[in-house]
């Protein structure tokens, strides 16, 4: 009995002694962990008021940086831009550092949002820059008047390509009306949907809002059809996706086509009518001449005369 109770007593103590190591490693871990914490806050801290204390007497000056996307041919204006300020060491002569140098001026190339803008992407008007400043040599810019379809629903923007299709109306009577694509994935300088509202006593006066444009990148052929178009005949465009530029060859669609697309199969012949049946033939009327006659308990028969005659089929 001494033996087991021995025994019992020095297991209970082990157990006691591993739970309060532990317990005591824990707290360790814990103390440890929060003496690390607050080094690295301290020493956040520390870095934080030097880096203040440096920028407290570094000048600063403020540039410009786009507020949205800004592409070639598209008029920049003040919403289009806003400004921050960085250490003066760190601007660059080519930045813009007022309004003045980009408002109201044209990107030569694209400009992304939140990017710094640099006066050399910016066309300078005094020295003769405008949208020439971003035609490629050979290549020529024409503006076209859009409605209806051709305006796209307000989807058309500068960076979008195009198909030009023309609708063209003969003088003579005889010639069907036909369109055709004649140019085919031209890229879009700009679009100006900004239509100025008149008033009451304008449209009295007879004068016309103006309707929007959208300017395309051509070459010197393309800009001849293009222009015969825009004055003989009634234009379309349609969007094409920006990796699109395949060009196929398109034959166009006149009346005749169209109606030979629509085309609807004759109707087959309507079934002849079944014939109705013939009525069953009429059965023989045949006379009886005897009669079977009840009378109480008695049973006999009787012949009886008939002047019927019987009917044939």
């Amino acid at each position: 009995m001494g033996m087991a109770k021995k025994s019992k007593s020095t297991r209970f103590d082990f157990i006691h002694e591993a739970r309060m190591r532990s317990f005591v490693a824990a707290v360790v871990g814990l103390t440890l962990t929060g003496v690390a914490l607050f080094a690295c806050l301290r020493l956040f801290d520390v870095y934080q008021s030097k880096l203040d204390e440096a920028s407290e007497g570094t000048p600063q000056q403020f540039v410009l940086y786009a507020a949205r996307d800004l592409y070639p041919g598209v008029r920049v204006e003040e919403s289009d831009v806003f400004a921050l300020a960085i250490p003066l060491g760190a601007i660059h002569p080519d930045m813009a550092t007022v309004p003045e140098h980009i408002v109201g001026k044209y990107p030569k190339e694209p400009i992304l949002r939140n990017e710094i803008i640099r006066l050399e992407r910016i066309a300078n008007p005094e020295k003769g820059e405008g949208l020439n400043a971003i035609l490629p040599r050979d290549m020529r810019a024409i503006s076209i008047d859009i409605s209806n379809g051709a305006a796209l629903s307000g989807n058309l923007t500068p960076g979008s390509y195009v198909d030009v299709l023309s609708t063209i109306n003969p003088d003579d009577d005889a010639a069907p009306i036909i369109t055709k694509t004649i140019a085919q994935s031209l890229f879009v300088l700009a679009v100006n949907d900004e239509v100025i509202s008149l008033t009451p006593q304008q449209e009295r006066n007879g004068h016309k809002r103006p309707r929007p444009t959208v300017t395309l990148l051509v070459t010197p052929d393309q800009a001849e059809w293009v222009a015969q178009a825009i004055l003989t005949t009634s234009v379309y465009l349609t969007l094409r996706n920006d990796l699109d530029d395949r060009f196929e060859a398109v034959p166009g669609v006149d009346i005749g086509a169209l109606l030979a697309r629509l085309e609807i199969e004759e109707a087959p012949p309507a079934r002849a009518p079944r014939p109705k049946p013939s009525p069953p033939p009429e059965l023989e009327a045949v006379a009886p001449t005897e009669v079977l006659v009840i009378r109480g308990d008695r049973v006999e028969d009787v012949e009886v005369e008939s002047d019927a005659a019987p009917r044939s089929p």
